[in-house]
C-alpha cells in the first residue's frame, strides 16, 4: 500500500506543471470582427479567436471593445503552454482575457 502512495504521489509531482500550463500575452487591440458567431480579437502579432460556443464569450467581447475604444492593452490567457506571442497566429485557446490599467 504505501508503495502505491509514492508511486502516485511522484506522479503528481511529475506531471503537477502540465495541468496549470498556460501563456500570457499582452497585446493591443487593433480590430475586432464576429462572423459566424465566432468572435474574432485581432492584435498586432495575430487573433484570438473565441467560439460561438464559449460562455464568456459576451464578456470577453465587451472587455475587447473595451480596451479598442480606450487605447487600453490587454493579457489573453491562453490554455497552451509557450505560446509564441510575437507570431501567434490565429488561436482558438483562449481562457480568458484581462483589461490591462494601461
Amino acid at each position: 500500500m504505501n508503495l502505491l502512495k509514492i508511486f502516485l504521489a511522484t506522479l503528481v509531482v511529475l506531471f503537477s506543471n502540465n495541468a496549470f500550463a498556460y501563456t500570457e500575452c499582452t497585446v493591443n487591440v487593433v480590430r475586432i470582427w464576429v462572423g459566424s458567431g465566432d468572435l474574432y480579437v485581432h492584435y498586432a502579432q495575430g487573433a484570438a479567436v473565441i467560439p460561438s460556443s464559449n460562455t464568456d464569450r459576451d464578456a470577453l467581447l465587451a472587455l475587447a471593445t473595451t480596451a479598442f475604444t480606450t487605447g487600453r492593452s490587454i493579457t489573453i490567457r491562453f490554455q497552451a503552454d509557450r505560446v509564441d506571442c510575437t507570431s501567434a497566429g490565429a488561436r482558438s485557446d483562449v481562457w480568458g482575457i484581462y483589461l490591462n490599467p494601461t
